[in-house]
């Protein structure tokens, strides 16, 4: 996850350079849930460790991916706007601050056990392409727990499933904004693409 956090490094102060409007200041102005979600990168903390323990310890183990990326990449919010190229139309990169994961078990856990049965419990980390776009949409991006193993499976109707990393590969691919995909115009989007991701590190 280092080079996810080394490409994302870049991505965002390339960014700002071609003019993009954040929603959302750089970093968190509170280190709580909502604090950390309302900004453009909130890194990890010397609590991560501890918040991932206690997850683990009511909601089951995480996958390794995402556990890898909470501890070196923290948490990010690419909101906002770039013309019309790159706005909340094109599905921006987001991944919620892991501080919400414990309230949002608790909150589960007071659902009668019948509804529990049927809806396991998910880590939900964005909300879909459409309420990205204050449209209202579907089911946010999620992955079940627990999840052992290395790599996590993404929810989300539009994306059907596919792995955590591969869908943070398929993301910066396309400049944090993997909308872009399904866009007409798409020479001028791949010129904006390639400058924004230019030396990226694989992975």
């Amino acid at each position: 996850m280092r080079r996810v956090r080394t490409n994302l490094d870049l991505l965002v102060e390339r960014l700002s350079v071609e003019g993009f409007r954040f929603a959302n200041p750089p970093t968190p102005k509170t280190q709580n849930a909502d604090g950390r979600y309302a900004c453009v990168r909130a890194l990890p903390t010397r609590n991560t460790d501890q918040l991932i323990h206690k997850i683990e310890s009511t909601a089951g183990a995480m996958p390794v991916s995402v556990k890898a990326f909470y501890r070196e990449v923290g948490a990010v919010n690419l909101s906002g706007a770039l013309d019309d190229a790159l706005t909340a139309a094109t599905d921006p990169l987001m991944v919620s601050p892991l501080e919400y994961l414990p309230d949002a078990w608790d909150e589960w856990m007071e659902y009668p056990r019948d509804e529990r049965e049927e809806d396991p419990f998910a880590w939900e980390f964005a909300p879909d392409g459409l309420h990205k776009n204050d449209v209202s949409g579907g089911a946010p991006f999620r992955i079940v727990l627990p999840a052992p193993g290395a790599d996590g499976l993404v929810e989300e109707e539009n994306w059907g499933t596919v792995s955590f990393v591969s869908y943070l590969r398929t993301t910066l691919q396309w400049a944090g904004f993997p909308g872009l995909r399904h866009r007409s115009g798409l020479d001028r989007h791949e010129n904006l693409v390639s400058r924004l991701t230019v030396g990226f590190q694989p992975f």
